[in-house]
């Protein structure tokens, strides 16, 4: 007989066809047991690691965003993201950064005992590019863990551990490029798998003397695997505008972004997401206000108050999510931003 945590983590790191079969077998074995506590727990665990984020692949704790902004646009951030968030979004918008930027996430309500933080900072070196590190951590508290014999053991978590070092230098004035490293480390309580993470990505300003149109092009995972998994390639192809005077004080932004969730996969996922967003500068206050739609259905909205102090941007963010899937709840960011002027 496998031992139920074993199930659990097979479950957590099985492709989608071996998941279908897993269920199969696990379903048939515990309705003649009559196990209702353990097909729930089993059922969790398996919405986790199969429906999360709306990925079907290994890691999808990859692709949660790591800035409240960012959420706040529906995801759609691949042109527009210009500070230390850009080591997730698309490293070459680091060159964005004047002389310093970190950027922190929370995450509140996520269902299933989800947890999400997130954060990155970001070193302006002038001629030489702009280098970031960035560290996020994931997974889900208090799995309840069952031996051999169907019997309650202790609770035990589900971590994962992503630091990562990223790197953007503008080529020419318009021509930006970066790319990002990152470490995988998933503790699955009986087995800890390690990996890696490569993302390349570029961007290109048009200044038409008003509005700025940013073009964009990023794939995460273009190389990379997590223990015997491989990691999706996914490509993020951005078209986003960034028009400022707006009623003397303000700053209208926008974003259309093209995602396909698997390049090696012909039956991958492809959809688009759009944002918008407005900014204020109020006598050393920026108000913000944005909202988007992520895969063309799944709101999300978000505001912001900073401060202008001295020679530096403190901002707090809150973003409210619908979450990609009818089985997880609304979810809510919390982040913080603080950034050299």
């Amino acid at each position: 007989m496998i031992n139920g945590n074993v199930r659990m983590r097979r479950l957590l790191t099985a492709t989608p066809t071996e998941a279908i079969h897993m269920r199969i077998y696990l379903f048939k074995e515990n309705v003649m047991k009559k196990e209702l506590s353990r097909i729930i727990i089993i059922g969790m665990i398996l919405i986790v690691g199969q429906i999360a984020n709306a990925q079907s692949f290994a890691a999808p704790y990859l692709q949660y965003p790591t800035s409240t902004i960012g959420a706040s646009f529906g995801s759609a951030y691949t042109s527009l993201a210009n500070d230390a968030s850009a080591t997730y979004w698309n490293p070459a918008g680091l060159t964005g950064v004047n002389r310093f930027s970190f950027v922190g996430l929370v995450s509140s309500g996520l269902a299933l005992d989800r947890n999400f933080t997130a954060a990155s900072i970001a070193f302006d070196m002038k001629r030489m590019g702009v280098l970031a590190l960035s560290y996020t951590m994931s997974g889900v508290k208090d799995i309840q863990g069952y031996d051999a014999d169907n019997q309650k053991t202790s609770t035990f978590n589900v971590v994962n551990s992503v630091p990562g070092i990223s790197y953007g230098i503008q080529v020419i004035k318009e021509l930006s490029v970066g790319a990002s490293v990152k470490y995988i480390r998933q503790d699955l309580n009986v087995q800890i798998d390690n990996g890696y993470s490569v993302d390349a990505g570029m961007k290109y300003k048009f200044d038409l003397s008003g509005p700025i149109i940013y073009t964009s092009a990023v794939v995460q995972n273009l190389f990379g695997k997590v223990g015997i998994n491989r990691l999706p390639q996914v490509m993020r192809l951005g078209v986003g505008t960034s028009y400022g005077g707006i009623m003397k004080i303000g700053t209208l932004e926008g974003e259309l972004d093209y995602v396909v969730e698997d390049l090696s996969n012909s039956l991958n996922q492809k959809y688009f997401n759009v944002g918008v967003g407005y900014s204020m500068n109020l006598k050393g206050f920026v108000m913000s206000f944005r909202s988007g739609f992520q895969n063309g259905e799944n709101f999300a909205g978000g505001i912001g108050l900073g401060m202008i102090l001295k020679s530096m941007l403190v901002r707090v963010d809150y973003a409210f999510v619908e979450e990609p899937s009818q089985i997880f709840t609304n979810s809510h960011r919390i982040g913080i931003t603080i950034s050299g002027i």
